[in-house]
C-alpha cells in the first residue's frame, strides 16, 4: 500500500510533534514480561532513520505515532 504524500507529511508531522528522533531506540515497560511481544515503527526522512522498539504500553509519544501510522493504513486501531 502506498500512502499519498500528503498523508505522509501528515505523519512526520505528527512523529516530530511527538519527538519520535529523540525516543530511545528500545523502551521496555515496567511490568512487561520478557516474553511479550514488541512493537516497532520506523521512520525515515532523507536525511535520517531512526527504529524505536516498545514492549507493553508505557509510552505516550510512541503510542501516538503507532496509532496514526495504523489509522492512515486503514489497520484497525487495537486498544491497548
Amino acid at each position: 500500500m502506498r500512502l499519498p504524500p500528503t498523508a505522509l507529511a501528515h505523519l512526520l508531522g505528527i512523529a516530530s510533534k511527538q519527538r519520535f528522533f529523540a525516543l530511545p531506540r528500545r523502551i521496555t515497560c515496567a511490568g512487561s514480561l520478557p516474553d511479550f511481544a514488541s512493537m516497532f515503527v520506523k521512520v525515515s526522512t532523507p536525511t535520517r532513520t531512526r527504529t524505536v522498539l516498545v514492549r507493553g504500553s508505557c509510552s505516550t509519544r510512541f503510542g501516538a505515532v503507532l496509532v496514526a501510522l495504523e489509522r492512515a493504513a486503514g489497520v484497525p486501531v487495537a486498544s491497548r
